[in-house]
């Protein structure tokens, strides 16, 4: 897969950075028209997975 390219006037990739600003890039979306969100997160173990769903849950999911 090619390195992923910073949009134009971006100093971070969409749904990266703090959770204000991932839940930020959500909104931006929706606003779009998005209505469905798939992540692909590179994850090893389940407990890893687990962990990093939780925090999106936590952190980012209230905020959009």
């Amino acid at each position: 897969m090619p390195p992923a390219r910073l949009p134009a006037g971006s100093a971070r990739l969409p749904l990266s950075g703090a959770p204000a600003e991932q839940a930020g890039d959500i909104r931006d979306y929706a606003a779009a028209g998005l209505d469905e969100l798939v992540l692909s997160l590179p994850i090893r173990t389940v407990r890893e997975l687990l962990a990093t769903l939780r925090a999106f849950m936590r952190e980012v999911a209230p905020r959009v």
